[in-house]
């Protein structure tokens, strides 16, 4: 993803981890301008900055499918700040003019290990392998730690990370038509499985409150509106809960893999309502696929008890109604010889 300033005309965005099918060692150094942070004029294409969040990374844990710029308030004063979140479990709160870090990145979720470049700065080995960590379980992840994007309002960041590792293996990787050695990182399916929404201030780097999922967190978004923070986990319960507190005010199983992102928008009749997807292949068989459409009061507001989620109301499946009618229409016309 990337992101514009308008008023600058300055282009934000993240790249990958270098590679981590190949021996790390063959690409010493520190891999620019991978897993960086990089301002570009968006007139010309000429690079303003970067920051390095991960030198020769060995674990695939770049910037997660997020970038942002926001205004906020540090230290009594207004600045832009671009706002990375990694799979590495650190969040990065970089000075939007100069790439500077406006505070020491912010660490969330359990301790990592055998992660040896995460966020390392000068102290990176940069002739590292992947063979020393075969066989080892690495935390977080190959998919994360933080993966999908945060939400963020009135100079708070809801983040979530999925408390999941994964195991480096040697295997055959193909390389310009040809089978190689190579290495293969997959998740540890023994190692714990949940996740943690964390609301972040974005003026000091401190976390106001945390809210335990007990499944992964992989695929889907969050989003805040109207006081209430909305999360779908792995195992598809979508949850809503109080922006300021972290309070759950209601939890809903949706009967279906969650691993899409929430979104807003009107009915027909111009109702504020939210769309969540659900289904798929994960848990622990394929489900169909369906958008579930919630009404929602035109006073709900969060910041305290009386916030109204409770009346949330499931309107529509309209997704389902279509793809039925268009199957009957379409054994109608089989049976008539209609192609």
């Amino acid at each position: 993803m990337m992101v514009v300033d308008n008023s600058t005309g300055v282009l934000y965005f993240s790249t990958g981890h270098p590679s981590g099918l190949y021996d790390a060692s063959l690409r010493p150094g520190p891999n620019l301008y991978s897993d960086s942070v990089i301002a570009l004029d968006a007139a010309t294409g000429k690079m303003i900055w970067y920051y390095q969040i991960n030198s020769h990374d060995v674990t695939e844990h770049e910037g997660g499918w997020s970038i942002s710029l926001v205004q906020v308030n540090v230290g009594g004063t207004t600045k832009k700040v671009i706002v990375q979140a990694a799979k590495s479990n650190y969040v990065y709160v970089l000075d939007a003019a100069s790439g500077k870090p406006v505070y020491d990145p912010i660490k969330i979720g359990p301790p990592s290990s055998n992660s040896p470049n995460d966020n390392a700065g000068s102290s990176s080995d940069l002739t590292l392998s992947q063979r020393v960590m075969v066989g080892k379980r690495i935390c977080p992840g190959p998919d994360g730690g933080v993966e999908m994007s945060p939400a963020m309002h009135d100079g708070t960041l809801f983040v979530v990370t999925q408390n999941a590792c994964g195991l480096m293996t040697t295997g055959p990787v193909t390389y310009k038509g040809q089978t190689i050695d190579g290495y293969i990182y997959n998740g540890d399916p023994s190692a714990p499985q949940n996740s943690t929404l964390y609301a972040i201030s974005l003026s000091n780097g401190q976390t106001n409150w945390k809210f335990e999922m007990p499944f992964r967190y992989q695929g889907s978004s969050s989003v805040v509106s109207g006081g209430v923070v909305y999360v779908t986990d792995r195992s598809g319960v979508l949850y809503a809960l109080d922006e300021q507190s972290g309070k759950v005010l209601k939890s809903i199983n949706l009967g279906g893999l969650g691993a899409a992102g929430i979104s807003f928008g009107e009915t027909l009749r111009g109702e504020e309502a939210l769309f969540v997807p659900a289904g798929g292949g994960d848990i622990p068989s394929p489900t169909p696929g369906v958008v579930i459409a919630f009404t929602l009061p035109s006073n709900t507001t969060g910041g305290g008890g009386g916030i109204g989620i409770q009346e949330i109301t499931s309107i529509a499946l309209g997704v389902v109604v279509v793809i039925m009618a268009l199957y009957i229409i379409a054994k109608r016309g089989a049976r008539r010889g209609v192609v």
